[in-house]
């Protein structure tokens, strides 16, 4: 052991050392909340989705503030 003893003895009853597995370390297993969160995402555009295909969506922009163009180009601001 490397240290001074005073601070660097055995472990008290009941703990165990850096070296053993799940000691001090995340766990390596995938997290139950992870999961759920990934789910809620991938429900949530599959919702957006399945609105979009029924019609049921609608584009908010009253294009005023979008500039003509000219076969995909910027038309200058006169014309």
């Amino acid at each position: 052991m490397y240290g001074i003893p005073a601070t660097v003895g055995r472990p008290a009853t009941g703990a165990c050392w850096v070296s053993q597995p799940g000691a001090h370390r995340p766990s390596t297993s995938r997290n139950k909340g992870v999961n759920v969160m990934g789910i809620a995402i991938l429900l949530f555009f599959v919702a957006i989705a399945v609105a979009s295909g029924a019609g049921l969506t609608f584009d908010s922009r009253d294009s005023g503030d979008w500039k003509p163009t000219a076969d995909g180009v910027r038309a200058p601001d006169r014309w």
